[in-house]
């Protein structure tokens, strides 16, 4: 039986911040994976699952930021993004939230309760995506492409001058979506 949890990915030096924090996680029956370094963060090709990434961003805030060029990448599947730092100016916090992070988190001034509470609201939050990316995989490489295209919020017309095809062809296509029963948000 698959291992349905769902995941926290951990990055930066969160074990020496919060002691007790896996063990908190495992507790409320959360799988975690560690990212050992930046490279392997910004690599990572994370499952379409319920998940939240959790990134204390230490003395490499600029490369951090690398991950979310990860997110605008048609298809990939992203999980809401904590960043929890230990130190950091006003204007650091401002770039984090412009880039799309779900929160932004002061290690001095956050008590692990807090850290708990946004783990689960970015779970959450990751939920729907998270199915709609898994779905993506039913559909044919032309489907894909068309989701994809409707859930940036582009209509049929503007998706068919995109792909140079008719809109009938389109609709054709957003019919299939439907029936394999792949929600889209804009449809």
């Amino acid at each position: 039986m698959p291992d349905t949890r769902a995941v926290v990915y951990l990055a930066g030096v969160l074990a020496s911040s919060f002691p007790g924090l896996e063990e908190r996680l495992s507790r409320r029956y959360f799988k975690t994976r560690k990212h050992r370094n930046w490279k392997e963060l910004i690599n990572t090709t994370y499952e379409p699952v319920p998940s939240c990434l959790l990134i204390d961003p230490g003395s490499l805030f600029d490369e951090s930021l690398e991950i979310f060029n990860y997110q605008h990448k048609p298809g990939n599947f992203l999980p809401p993004i904590v960043y929890l730092a230990s130190d950091s100016s006003v204007e650091q916090a401002v770039r984090i939230m412009r880039a799309g992070a779900l929160h932004f988190l002061l290690a001095g001034h956050t008590d692990i309760e807090e850290i708990l509470a946004t783990i689960q609201e970015g779970i959450e939050k990751s939920i729907e995506p998270s199915r709609f990316i898994h779905s993506l995989r039913y559909l044919t490489e032309s489907e894909r492409t068309i989701a994809l295209l409707v859930e940036q919020g582009l209509i049929s017309k503007q998706i068919a001058e995109r792909l140079d095809c008719s809109v009938r062809t389109v609709e054709w296509h957003r019919r299939n979506i439907l029936r394999k029963r792949v929600k889209l948000t804009f449809s």
